[in-house]
């Protein structure tokens, strides 16, 4: 986890001075803890694009990811995912 954290601070760093960064991250609360923008993919369609307290919802999840789950919120307003609260929804296939 340190060197994520590593990683992702350094990313911030450079785009602060002035260097576009494109990350793909599949961890929600990495990504909301760093990223200015969040652009969510849907089976290669774009269903999502904004700043991670509009883009990181409970309808996201459950339409994305297949989630149940109460999207929580930091003293800082930000999304977090606990994945004790998660509960998977059942197959559409069937």
């Amino acid at each position: 986890m340190r060197h994520q954290i590593d990683l992702v601070e350094t990313a911030r760093r450079r785009a602060a001075d002035g260097t576009a960064v494109v990350a793909i991250l599949h961890d929600l609360n990495l990504a909301v803890r760093f990223a200015d923008r969040i652009v969510v993919l849907h089976r290669g369609v774009k269903v999502a694009d904004d700043i991670p307290e509009r883009t990181v919802t409970d309808d996201l999840i459950r339409t994305v990811f297949e989630i149940d789950v109460r999207v929580q919120r930091h003293s800082d307003g930000t999304p977090l995912l606990l994945p004790q609260l998660m509960t998977a929804i059942a197959s559409r296939a069937g």
